[in-house]
């Protein structure tokens, strides 16, 4: 099996579209988690409690000031899929538990290598999720199996 990079498919997908010539006006946002948690890292929080109100809550919320609906999508990692032999081969970080009270790690990036750390972070902030409430606002969230 070959394996590539997503970002080498934009260049055939541009090529076969054409612009708009206006925007559409936009009211649900999907956001994929795994990406922000990648993209929003914890400088500053000291605990996963932090982490999630100080930074990837207050993301969701200046998200959610433009749209109606917010759909946020979570990976799973699944033991025998054809994409965990190459997590293992990367898999170099340490095991941490993730509660509200438990420290942040200082190398987020080794934190995220290890697949239960990455499913109990998820877990973590989906949950932390469902406490955006804003009115007239409308905010979906996977966990698992579960929406």
């Amino acid at each position: 099996m070959r394996s590539g990079t997503k970002a080498d498919l934009l260049s055939v997908l541009e090529s076969h579209s054409r612009r708009l010539e206006t925007t559409p006006t936009v009211t649900v946002n999907i956001l994929d988690g795994a990406m922000l948690v990648q993209m929003l890292q914890p400088r500053g929080s000291k605990t996963f409690q932090d982490y999630a109100d100080n930074v990837f809550l207050s993301h969701l919320s200046e998200r959610l000031i433009h749209v109606k609906r917010l759909d946020l999508i979570w990976d799973r990692y699944i033991a025998d899929s054809l994409k965990s032999a190459t997590r293992e081969r990367r898999e170099h970080g340490s095991r941490r538990r993730v509660t509200s009270s438990n420290r942040v790690p200082n190398n987020w990036r080794s934190f995220l290598r290890v697949d239960e750390n990455k499913t109990e972070l998820f877990q973590f902030l989906a949950q932390q999720s469902l406490s955006l409430s804003e009115d007239g606002k409308e905010i979906y969230c996977t966990s698992c199996e579960q929406v």
